[in-house]
């Protein structure tokens, strides 16, 4: 008995190739080292609730995602690349079993180790099973179970015994869950005392169990030691009777099986002998385990797992030496594998008779078997032995002789070749025949009615009935006829033909007329020149540059719109284009494209047919299109085709923002209050069927034009702009040709606040504020300046006004000029004139130096000189003055302010001597101290009598003192000191220090 596919009922009627060979081919992908996964060596299969598929190796991890292969090593984790097992526990952690370094676990793209540290053969794992908040993990040394709360590890010994189990295997019943070893029997996980329960040991049966397998309430037990005379490895029964210790039936099988699973076909279970050549892949008939590497071209017989995918209906087989094979059990696209590998020029079917024609023979199949063979020996015997009707052309039978294509016409076929037009009825028994040459093709009309079109160098014939009736030549020499010449293709409507020739004129032929008629005059197109009926007086064509056409014959005017443009695919070859009720097929170096009403589906090698075979023809018939092509016969389903359905799920969406990751969610804002340099939004696609269908692009915002998506899964922004930049993912599925507009998220790149318009605004006004204020201040400062300098200036002018006043205050000048008028009385001429002589000298000195601001030291002198002597005449005083001057000191270069000393000299002169003095005295000194000037003035008169500077400054009198130091404050700027002191044993001294 042989198993298959729940294909569409009417597909079963026409399955002539399983009923004769039981051998169909499905869609294969293979993952091997050389494509990108990290071994060859795969010994797990697991598929994730996101629909990744998981492979474990010798080698590290592969992971088959949306984007591709990603693989997982040294570098992410893995200190061990033995991985033999995978889980995902319900709180979403994901878990990975090695064979030497006990459990991992993936985190942020991670893998982080739990190790044992009791012996090493715990480190030896290998099944993992979750159960009420528990992950269980099976060694080589028992069960550990790891308590998903606590993330605490607790060993499961034997109930009431320390015995280690080997080859642990999970299986569950009735809310509890039980393990199978490898050498002492079934055990049931006590979660209250963390202990196993024995219940179930029986020699026979629970030694050497290699694996379990649950299929509804039928439980499969493996053995990995067989007897080999009676080859009986598995055995089977309901859960309950197993677990109660009931009987148990055995299937022959002599290799050990690794792993089972269910599928549409049966049972299949992936073997690999381990010690001998045995193993593959098996399906289960009956009582008995049968090998079926044939029914998927699978070399392979080291399998390690086996694991089928309900929802894409696909089947995932794990080799130790050629990597994983995806056989699609859905498949689209299957080749008839009665014909594999041969090159098919022509097929046609009628009713439940498939007529396949290959170069050198015709193939008759009824009902799935082989009936009967027509060989060209067939022929050229059938030629040499029979009359034609009608003989056309001369017969030349020798070794060049092929077959071509067949024609059909009512209750007959017609083998057309390069030496004649056999015809023969539907059960392939010769009729008769035309002899031809190789540049002929048959167009039948109405009532067998045959139109022989020459291909090359000749015009066209009709032959009545087959060559039975009359027959008629349409020479394109003739003059004033408008038969064509060297047609290139021809189109059947009704009672109609049309003809594309060589030099692109059109020519259409109505039954039994005498002539073409050549349309003159047709729209701005190529002429197309692969054509086929589409309906009535309308067909479907090709030109040269792949435009798709439907053409109309209208009251004699051929009417053509566009289809679709092929280009936009990428087609550059055409191969030829057939219409079937409407459904339009056009076979191109692309693919098969397939026209149903307004969808257009593409078929090619991601469905499973190859890219480098050249497609013949099609017939269509109850949901299936049948394609002779140049490596056998390949079967497209419609009916699947036009019910594929696909899941755009994304996952694993994460944002990368200048080298961070973080997650998100669809459609969600996410904020950035620091500028990136660059943004890259990652996700993954799950779940399509055929993922090398789609075209991804992206756009920001609303913008018009979309951006290509250069790397699968990844959208790259550099530098984006501040605000909200929202980014839309657009998909293009070829398979179901429609457009998926995705809002992927929105990046919203906080602007910081001086950035933002209110920071702007305030710090506009704050900034004009800030220059008014500013602009005020220094207004207000050069107006005090400006005041301040005014004031100075008055000052000065006022203190060189008080200074000259000071000098020449009128009781100084009345007093002078009484001294001068009682010399003149008492006729002492020679004092009056010299106090005359003095007193202008003096006078001519005030007026000259009260203008300046600095004299030298030696003008000073001879002022102060001038000034003395006018005070010994007036007082008539015999006062001895002493002026020294330090050596170091030039008189002539020294500055001075004018008149410095005078207002100390009148103090000593009106208040300094009394009759008491005897010999009165005055001393200057000069001196240089560092760099300050010192200026001494002492006398030895009275002394001050108790009083001090500031007593002196507080009388009246002492505004010549006020007006030195105010002078001294106006060009030292307090830099000098103005003392007063008394002097020992008697007199005053004055002391002035002043910057050189």
């Amino acid at each position: 008995m042989i198993f298959f596919p729940k294909y569409h009922k009417q597909l079963i009627i026409f399955l002539f190739c399983l009923f004769t060979t039981g051998i169909y081919a499905y869609h294969t992908v293979n993952y091997n080292a050389k494509n990108g996964i990290v071994s060859n060596s795969v010994y797990k299969i697991f598929i994730d609730n996101t629909h990744k598929i998981w492979l474990g190796t010798d080698n590290g991890i592969s992971c088959l995602t949306g984007n591709g292969i990603v693989n997982y090593g040294f570098s992410d984790g893995l200190t061990c690349n033995k991985i033999r097992n995978f889980a995902q526990t319900t709180d979403g952690r994901f878990w990975v079993s090695s064979s030497g370094e006990g459990i991992f676990e993936l985190k942020n793209n991670r893998f982080i180790n739990y190790k044992f540290t009791r012996s090493e053969l715990k480190n030896q794992c290998s099944q993992m099973r979750e159960y009420k908040g528990w992950l269980f993990i099976s060694s080589e040394e028992g069960l550990d179970g790891l308590n998903l709360k606590t993330n605490k590890f607790y060993w499961f010994p034997t109930h009431n015994t320390q015995k280690a189990l080997q080859g642990l295997r999970f299986f569950e019943w009735k809310d509890d869950l039980y393990v199978q070893t490898f050498l002492n029997g079934a055990y049931k996980v006590n979660l209250k005392t963390h202990a196993l329960d024995s219940v179930r040991y029986e020699e026979y049966i629970n030694r050497w169990n290699f694996n379990v397998t649950q299929v509804k309430d039928t439980f499969f037990l493996c053995r990995s030691k067989y007897v080999k005379k009676l080859h009986h490895n598995l055995f089977y029964s309901l859960t309950s009777d197993y677990i109660r210790g009931g009987r148990m039936d055995s299937i022959e099988i002599s290799t050990l099986i690794w792993k089972m699973t269910q599928t549409p076909l049966g049972l299949m279970a992936a073997c690999w002998g381990a010690r001998d050549a045995s193993g593959g892949l098996f399906l289960r008939q009956g009582k008995k385990m049968v090998n079926i590497n044939y029914m998927f071209d699978l070399s392979s017989n080291s399998l390690r797992d086996v694991v089928y995918d309900e929802k894409n209906k696909k089947l995932y087989i794990a080799t130790l030496d050629k990597g994983l094979y995806i056989y699609d059990l859905n498949t689209i696209i299957t080749r008839l594998n009665f014909e594999a590998k041969s090159d098919i020029l022509d097929l046609k079917i009628i009713g439940n008779k498939l007529f396949v024609l290959k170069k050198d023979t015709l193939s008759l199949y009824e009902n799935g078997a082989l009936k009967k063979n027509i060989s060209i020996a067939d022929v050229e015997k059938f030629i040499r032995t029979t009359k034609p009707n009608n003989s056309l052309r001369k017969i030349d039978i020798d070794a060049s002789n092929r077959f071509l294509d067949l024609s059909v016409s009512a209750n007959s076929i017609v083998i057309n070749s390069n030496f004649t037009e056999v015809r023969l009825n539907l059960d392939l028994k010769f009729k008769d025949y035309i002899k031809m040459g190789s540049d002929g093709r048959l167009c039948f009309l109405k009532n067998d009615d045959a139109l022989i079109i020459r291909f090359f160098g000749g015009g066209s014939e009709l032959c009545d009935n087959f060559g039975k009736g009359k027959h008629r030549n349409f020479n394109y020499w003739n003059k004033t006829q408008t038969n064509p010449k060297e047609p290139t293709d021809f189109c059947k409507l009704n009672d109609t033909t049309f003809l594309v020739n060589t030099e692109k004129e059109m020519f259409i032929y109505y039954q039994h007329d005498t002539l073409y008629r050549r349309f003159e005059k047709l729209k701005p197109i190529n002429l197309p020149s692969l054509n086929d009926r589409y309906g009535e007086n309308s067909f479907v064509s090709i030109d040269k540059f792949n435009i798709l056409y439907r053409g109309l014959l209208l009251n004699d005017s051929l009417v053509f719109n566009q289809i679709a443009d092929l280009r936009k695919s990428g087609v550059i070859e055409s191969y030829f284009v057939r219409s079937f009720n409407k459904l339009i097929v056009a076979a191109t170096n692309k693919g098969v494209f397939i026209l149903d009403k307004n969808k257009i589906y593409l078929v090619d090698k991601s469905y499973g047919l190859p890219d480098n075979i050249v497609l013949r023809t099609a017939q269509y018939r109850d949901g299936l299109l049948y394609i002779a092509t140049s490596e056998g016969i390949y079967t497209i389903d419609i009916q699947k085709l036009k019910s594929i359905s696909c899941d755009y799920h994304l996952s694993n969406l994460v944002i990368n923002v200048d080298g961070k990751n973080h997650s998100f969610q669809l459609g969600t804002e996410f904020r950035l209050h620091d500028y990136p340099t660059e943004i890259m939004v990652i996700w993954e696609l799950n779940n399509h069927p055929y993922p090398i269908k789609l075209q991804y692009s992206y756009r920001i915002n609303n913008e018009d034009s979309w951006h290509k998506v250069l790397s699968l899964g990844q959208i790259r922004i550099s530098e984006p702009n501040y605000g909200k930049t929202t980014i839309y993912l657009r998909i293009k599925d070829e398979v179901q040709n429609k457009t998926i507009l995705i809002k992927l998220l929105t990046v919203n790149v906080v602007e910081p606040f001086y950035r933002q318009l209110w920071f702007i605004i305030l710090l506009v006004i704050l900034l004009v504020s800030a220059s008014f204020i500013l602009f005020y201040r220094i207004r207000i400062i050069r107006l005090k300046s400006k005041a301040q300098k005014a004031m100075e200036e008055k000052q000065h002018v006022q203190l060189k006004l008080d200074t000259l006043q000071f000098l020449l205050k009128p009781h100084f000048i009345f007093n002078a000029l009484t001294s001068i008028q009682n010399l003149i009385i008492k006729k002492d001429m020679d004092k009056s004139l010299e106090y005359s002589g003095l007193f202008s000298k003096f006078l001519r000195g005030v007026m000259q130096n009260t203008g300046d601001e600095f004299i030298s030291l030696q003008e000073e002198l001879r002022n102060i000189n001038t000034y003395i002597e006018l005070e010994k005449l007036r007082f008539n005083a015999d006062i001895n003055v002493q002026i020294s001057i330090a050596e170091n000191i030039d008189p002539e270069k020294l500055k001075i302010i004018p008149f410095l000393f005078q207002p100390l000299l009148e103090n000593t002169f009106k208040h300094a001597f009394t009759k008491d003095i005897l010999q009165p005295q005055i001393r200057i000194t000069v001196s240089r101290n560092a760099e300050m000037i010192e200026y001494r003035l002492s006398d030895n008169g009275i002394g001050l009598n108790g009083k001090t500077l500031e007593n002196l400054l507080t009388k009246s009198v002492s505004k010549g003192l006020k007006i030195t130091i105010a002078q001294l404050d106006k060009f030292y700027n307090a830099i000098y000191s103005f003392h007063l002191a008394e002097k020992t044993p008697q007199g005053v001294l004055w002391i002035i220090n002043i910057p050189e």
